[in-house]
């Protein structure tokens, strides 16, 4: 809250009581929105370690006006040991889920379903496969571009369930013909109940630095690769009127950071698209879900591309201290089997009270990243 106290008093001597207050409000509601559980993270707006409230909210905008409880509900608590407890089985699921499990309501939402899941190899796309698995997935189809590491997510969710039957699709996003022959294939041989856009790249330069190629490649990946899958598989859903389509989208798809035009552009697409998408779908018995994540504990960094295409290949910090991929999608299947439109989940303060300024207070958000944007200028000089 000093950010927003500082900010507040910074804006009500250049701009006046009335929008200082403004801020004051979305800094309070910023926070209050969320379901609190104390934990060290790391900012996902400014990049600074804080103490902050952790959780989701039900829609994007709603005020939680319940006490939360002490903690999230797919955070287990330790129980008392058990025989089971020492069941190989039961350790090698524990340790693959790293202690974090979807609850009973999530586990009978997604039982017995099929879901088409992108950028499955690893990461987010990986923890959320091997939460379907656990919740009792009857089919998992698994997309990606390395076969191995597919390979090695269907062998971990068949340790999980030993039942589920799993299919892996090999996908170059960044293609879109194969985008389209993979979904119209998995549409032919499987009643989709899920699409899950997962797969997805991030860009690391500025404007001027960067390629037009390099700004269709990521809005390829990002964005039309989902919408071209979605036109394969949605069509099926609404034969039989119940499907979901679940979009990965990001924080970044709300707030756009300097020095991240191409990744910014293909995410508030995706925000745009699923709100039209959302609405024109009503009726028809398929939902559209849209996560806008902050940072997570992922490969992200090391594969996103510089604007001349070539790998940034590092890992940023605010990565590195991100939230757990499987925190994050426990959050997003128990948000999607509550009903949830849109969810912010892995975000710090400062995201959450940038979110609101945008509406608050837009000059003064972007005289901030006006000022974000000169320090990283400063930074590599």
């Amino acid at each position: 809250m000093r950010f927003a106290a500082t900010a507040s008093r910074r804006y009500m001597r250049c701009r006046g009581t009335a929008t200082a207050a403004a801020i004051s409000a979305a800094a309070m509601l910023a926070t209050m929105s969320w379901s609190r559980s104390s934990s060290t993270t790391v900012d996902a707006f400014g990049g600074l370690p804080m103490k902050v409230g952790s959780g989701s909210p039900k829609t994007t905008w709603c005020m939680e006006e319940k006490p939360s409880p002490p903690f999230p509900s797919s955070q287990r608590t330790v129980p008392p040991l058990r025989m089971s407890d020492t069941d190989p089985a039961v350790v090698a699921a524990d340790s693959l889920l790293e202690g974090f499990e979807c609850n009973e309501k999530t586990k009978r939402h997604f039982e017995g379903l099929e879901v088409l899941l992108t950028g499955a190899t690893g990461g987010l796309g990986r923890a959320l496969a091997l939460q379907l698995a656990s919740c009792g997935a009857k089919t998992l189809v698994l997309s990606g571009r390395k076969e191995i590491d597919l390979k090695s997510v269907a062998s971990e969710c068949r340790t999980l369930n030993p039942s589920i039957s799993i299919e892996i699709e090999l996908c170059d996003l960044s293609d879109l013909n194969a985008a389209q022959t993979m979904g119209e294939m998995v549409a032919i041989s499987n009643d989709i109940d899920v699409l899950i856009n997962n797969g997805g790249i991030s860009s690391r330069s500025t404007f001027l630095e960067t390629a037009s190629s390099v700004d269709e490649l990521v809005m390829k990946v990002n964005f039309l690769s989902g919408a071209t899958i979605a036109k394969a598989v949605v069509p099926g859903m609404i034969m039989r009127n119940s499907g979901a389509i679940v979009w990965i989208s990001s924080v970044q798809g709300l707030v756009g950071l300097p020095s991240r035009t191409s990744y910014a552009a293909s995410k508030f697409a995706v925000q745009g698209y699923c709100e039209s998408l959302r609405a024109e779908l009503a009726t028809s018995g398929v939902s559209v879900h849209v996560v806008s994540p902050g940072y997570i504990r992922t490969n992200l960094s090391m594969s996103a591309i510089k604007g001349d295409g070539e790998a940034y290949g590092k890992m940023d910090d605010t990565t590195a201290n991100g939230a757990s991929p499987h925190d994050v999608a426990v959050k997003v299947l128990e948000s999607v089997a509550d009903g949830t439109s849109d969810l912010i989940v892995a975000a710090g303060l400062s995201a959450k009270i940038a979110i609101w300024l945008r509406f608050f207070a837009p000059s003064f958000l972007n005289s901030m990243l006006v000022k974000r944007f000169e320090k990283s200028c400063d930074e590599k000089n």
